[in-house]
């Protein structure tokens, strides 16, 4: 893979012409990989995402530590919060429910593709799912790359308008269009890529060594009987060998020979370097890319102790806070989108009592007080 994305065979996108420079793809940016590349790369890291559990481990980490006690929504006006819980709970999107699972997708992937649907007779909004392997393009503001403007889905005829901004989408009456959530990205790509991308080669490589030890110790673990005959005939030994392999010696047995016969046990005499510091340098090379410390993937023969961890513990609490802050960004920007057409449309909440067990529930107005806090578990060193 890195042979087909590293930028010293040619260009970004792998292309063998000189002159690629000169043109730019339909379904891609200056700064992005080729659509085929881009796919395959995710290929490989939902395979080892599946498979290695030094990659598994570390894309959990994030997902644990960003939501891992849960995400809490707080709002002073009931209807405020009832408008965001249903949003928050609805079916089959369930927010509450698979958290876990649109973070693992994003960081897998680098991309999170979230369309939605207003109902126009209630302001409700229901959110969907698409594989980001599906869309076809994405399409940027040509004198404003921070603005991204549409995402064309394959199959699909007509593309679906980006969410930017929520007052802004509502106010210019977007009923069907998607959330786009990137990761991994400089601000005039289009395109985003997972967390794993970095560290593909490196982990298969880990693969590949590991399973590579292990057959080297089986070998290790195989044996044979190498018995030597002083006089024998090359027929004696033949029909004596042929004779003794139909019962060979179990272990405990008693065998009784001359001088003229010698027993010996041989195994495999592999000469090998040191692995575990092989091991080492391919194990710290993954835990770089996957931007966490050695011990937190259960690093095993390490000098590490409590001091120690506690400095390496430092950076990837910074890496984190900024990543739960962007994370946290996202999902405002679904809820304010979602309050904004509740007031446009007058959402209905039904049936509402507050603590003095009064009805406070009914439409949600331009009245209403819109304000809310969406909690997330703190991060630092004493959690």
């Amino acid at each position: 893979l890195r042979e087909n994305i590293s930028p010293e065979f040619g260009n970004v996108s792998g292309d063998p012409d000189s002159d690629a420079h000169l043109y730019r793809s339909l379904t891609t940016g200056a700064r992005d990989l080729s659509e085929f590349r881009l796919t395959r790369a995710a290929n490989i890291a939902y395979w080892l995402w599946l498979t290695n559990p030094y990659a598994k481990r570390g894309l959990d980490i994030l997902s644990d530590f960003i939501v891992g006690t849960g995400v809490t929504i707080e709002a002073e006006d009931p209807k405020t919060k009832k408008v965001l819980e249903d949003f928050w709970y609805g079916k089959p999107w369930c927010f509450e429910l698979r958290l876990n699972d649109y973070l693992n997708v994003l960081h897998l992937f680098g991309e999170l593709v979230l369309p939605f649907e207003i109902n126009t007779q209630n302001g409700k909004v229901s959110i969907a799912y698409i594989d980001s392997s599906n869309i076809e393009s994405v399409v940027i503001n040509p004198q404003n790359a921070l603005e991204m403007l549409t995402v064309k889905v394959k199959n699909i005829d007509n593309p679906f308008a980006i969410v930017n901004d929520a007052e802004t989408a509502t106010k210019a009456g977007i009923t069907e269009g998607v959330f786009l959530f990137q990761i991994n990205k400089i601000i005039n790509a289009v395109r985003g890529s997972g967390c794993l991308l970095s560290s593909i080669d490196l982990l298969a490589s880990l693969d590949d060594f590991l399973f590579a030890e292990i057959e080297r110790t089986m070998m290790l673990r195989n044996y044979i009987w190498d018995i030597k005959f002083e006089g024998a005939s090359e027929t004696e030994i033949k029909k004596w060998v042929s004779d003794e392999e139909r019962k060979p010696p179990r272990p405990g047995s008693i065998r009784g020979h001359n001088e003229k016969v010698t027993w010996s046990a041989v195994t495999p005499d592999l000469k090998t370097s040191d692995s575990q510091n092989i091991f080492k340098i391919l194990f710290n090379s993954v835990a770089v890319g996957l931007g966490v410390p050695e011990h937190w993937l259960g690093a095993v023969g390490y000098d590490i102790n409590r001091s120690t961890a506690a400095e390496m513990n430092s950076p990837i609490f910074k890496y984190l806070q900024r990543r739960q802050k962007y994370i946290k960004s996202l999902f405002e920007l679904m809820l304010d989108f979602v309050l904004a057409n509740a007031v446009k449309y007058g959402y209905e909440t039904g049936s509402i009592k507050d603590e003095n067990g009064d009805e406070v529930g009914g439409k949600v107005d331009a009245k209403t007080n819109l304000e809310y806090r969406l909690g997330f578990p703190e991060i630092s060193p004493k959690n």
